[in-house]
């Protein structure tokens, strides 16, 4: 009898060990088969659909392993997809991601889009306190005003364009611009006045206004309607070798931003699913606030995220006949040449 509960117990071991061992490799064999992607991020609201693909798997469920690579801009972001230190990036069209999807130097491309202007809560115009009270106070304003001084990160940057729309639609040929680099030295110069004007997304610009340290005079919605602001490139090769990862990729973003719009945008999440959603934006854009100021921020800069909609290619074409009246790349650039369909 005690030699055959042995022979059970040992039959039973055996099983729960070639078990474990089997789950084990399993996992191990599932690690190996992931393909590994380093995705270029701002710590910014418009790369939500980013952290929520990550945080709740959906990155996973396509066999896709991201490691994230953080920028302070979306020309430092342009360079290290270029240099290849990224293999995906969410950002704004620059020049340099332009010269190099084109030509001898082509090398990346655009393979979707991601953030549209939209009349709800689109990027703000904002003018300093100071100039606000010496007659900076519209958008038509800036015809009669002299001591304008627009910040921008870099030239030919979102930045410069929107700046440049702006004039444009005055008939204001003259473009006071100063390149600050970054958007937290923006920020700081237009809180000290040092710079009259700036444009942001509207979540950190409600901020600046509601501590009465800029003023908003306008819209880019009311300047630039459908604004191709931001798209996903990836490199070439990726593409042309791999074209079934950017699709898995850009598969596990459309749900990571079908998440976002459903909390923020169209409200037909539950307040459980709200609360995840802010968690994890918390986590990755406001690590310094309470749940409920990160919420607040969330909101009040919530635009929608369209990575399933058609690519704006009008808009793209515009940003290339902008980049090219200053110089920054090739003449007769087109959006057909840098887009590649997916």
């Amino acid at each position: 009898m005690i030699k055959y509960l042995r022979s059970i117990i040992y039959f039973v071991f055996s099983a729960l060990l070639l078990i474990a061992y089997s789950s084990s490799y399993s996992d191990e064999k599932y690690e190996i088969n992931k393909k590994s992607i380093v995705l270029g991020a701002l710590k910014f609201p418009s790369h939500a659909a980013s952290f929520i693909a990550y945080e709740k798997g959906y990155f996973n469920d396509e066999n896709l392993l991201i490691k994230f690579k953080y920028y302070d801009s979306a020309y430092s972001m342009a360079n290290a997809l270029i240099s290849k230190d990224i293999d995906f990036a969410i950002t704004a069209i620059t020049p340099e991601l332009v010269n190099n999807a084109i030509g001898a130097n082509e090398s990346i491309k655009i393979f979707g889009g991601m953030l549209k202007e939209d009349e709800k809560n689109s990027q703000l115009i904002l003018s300093s306190t100071e100039s606000y009270k010496n007659g900076l106070n519209s958008i038509k304003a800036f015809k009669n005003y002299n001591d304008t001084l627009f910040g921008v990160t870099s030239k030919g940057s979102t930045f410069h364009y929107m700046a440049y729309k702006i004039y444009e639609s005055l008939g204001i040929k003259n473009l006071p611009i100063v390149v600050l680099n970054d958007v937290t030295t923006i920020k700081e110069k237009l809180k000290k006045n040092a710079i009259s004007s700036m444009t942001i997304i509207s979540g950190i610009g409600n901020e600046l206004i509601d501590n009465n340290e800029a003023k908003a005079i306008g819209t880019i919605f009311d300047i630039i309607p459908n604004y191709q602001i931001t798209v996903m490139f990836t490199s070439k090769k990726l593409l042309d070798n791999e074209r079934k990862i950017v699709k898995k990729f850009k598969k596990a973003i459309k749900k990571g931003a079908r998440d976002y719009n459903h909390a923020f945008i169209d409200q037909m999440s539950t307040e459980k699913e709200k609360s995840e959603i802010v968690l994890i934006l918390k986590k990755y854009i406001y690590p310094n606030l309470s749940q409920q100021e990160a919420e607040k921020m969330i909101e009040n800069g919530a635009m929608r995220l369209t990575p399933n909609k058609r690519i704006n290619m009008d808009s793209i074409d515009d940003q290339l006949k902008f980049f090219e009246n200053e110089g920054l790349i090739p003449n007769d650039v087109k959006s057909s040449d840098i887009v590649s369909d997916l």
